[in-house]
């Protein structure tokens, strides 16, 4: 199947920058606790880009969206952003538009607040990996207010897309999928990924699995492995059992894959040669609730299968284990968008740049 989207090169490297202004739409959606950056991986993974650009000799308008305020709302200001580029050394050469989200026809995708945003800029980048599979005025409207030869991706999605083109194109290798959260959505890009061998579905999910998506992943030979066991409790707070699939009750809340389910699943990891994981389980806050999955992640770190962990949430809980340098794991900026990639699916920024 022609992917056309694997081959997409940033054209960073082509243009003359001294002196120019560049529009670059970032996803820096990162945790906050306390007013305070929790975890800077998407920070980080942005400053290549950031970095060639200023070295370069342009000056930077960066751009970003920062949780799902309604209207203006100060517990979502992009000033701890503010506080990390000037702590960086950044400020001098980048100005940090306030959170996009705050203005309504950002989400409406307003052609004239898109050219309100355009305004003298030279180039439009695009490094808002996360959110290509999304719509809005500086994702879809905004590139098409420049000329072909003025808007790109730059070196963030540029990797991503590489990296994830080998996970989707590795013929014949078993594909095992492990997909938490709460998004039924998930479980129907995972029905339309080719080559997927086996489906790990964490607690969060489970409710979700339909007959008629059990249908689908059968008749793709993709085998769906459900808990047998889980963690449980009124909340995440606890207390906590383990029980038995077919033991629980309504006041349960499922919190965690259970010890029979672990083991169950951990050969599963290591004879797949491919793995993608999406969406972990449990509540770092409470260390009880993690134990599953800190032997889950620990046996796709010990895996020689090639690797993503995708999503902020997935990523902070390698973090928090000291696993994001694992030789061979790679962390992505993005599940949902990694998901609508390796599904096949349309990523409307992406199609805006052409």
């Amino acid at each position: 199947m022609l992917d056309r989207y694997a081959s997409l090169r940033s054209p960073l490297h082509l243009w003359d920058l001294t002196g120019k202004k560049v529009f670059l739409r970032a996803d820096l959606n990162v945790p906050l606790a306390a007013g305070q950056i929790a975890d800077t991986f998407r920070l980080d993974a942005l400053r290549p880009t950031l970095d060639f650009i200023i070295t370069k000799g342009a000056t930077i308008t960066l751009a970003t969206h920062l949780g799902k305020p309604k209207g203006y709302d100060a517990a979502y200001s992009t000033a701890p952003l503010q506080a990390w580029l000037t702590a960086a050394g950044y400020d001098s050469r980048i100005t940090l538009l306030e959170n996009l989200r705050f203005d309504a026809e950002e989400a409406a995708s307003n052609y004239a607040y898109a050219e309100k945003l355009k305004g003298d800029h030279h180039y439009y980048i695009d490094d808002a990996f996360a959110s290509v599979h999304r719509t809005s005025a500086s994702l879809t409207v905004l590139p098409n207010l420049f000329l072909p030869q003025e808007r790109g991706i730059g070196f963030l999605i540029e990797k991503e897309l590489a990296l994830l083109a080998r996970l989707k194109y590795a013929d014949n290798a078993p594909f095992l999928l492990i997909l938490g959260g709460n998004k039924k959505e998930k479980l129907e890009l995972a029905a339309d990924i080719d080559g997927v061998t086996d489906l790990l579905v964490c607690p969060g999910l489970t409710s979700f699995m339909t007959p008629e998506l059990q249908r689908k992943f059968q008749k793709k030979n993709i085998a769906v492995h459900m808990p047998s066991d889980y963690l449980v409790g009124p909340n995440f707070a606890g207390p906590y059992s383990y029980k038995k699939s077919d033991e629980i009750l309504a006041t349960d809340m499922p919190l965690a894959i259970g010890p029979a389910t672990t083991a169950d699943w951990q050969p599963r990891i290591t004879s797949a040669q491919r793995i993608f994981f999406n969406g972990p389980m449990g509540d770092f806050n409470y260390s009880q609730t993690t134990q599953e999955l800190v032997a889950v992640l620990q046996t796709v770190a010990q895996s020689s299968a090639l690797r993503v962990i995708g999503g902020g949430s997935s990523v902070a809980a390698l973090h928090s284990l000291h696993l994001t340098q694992t030789a061979g794991l790679y962390c992505s900026t993005g599940g949902g968008s990694a998901l609508f990639y390796l599904s096949n699916k349309t990523l409307p920024a992406l199609d805006a740049l052409r």
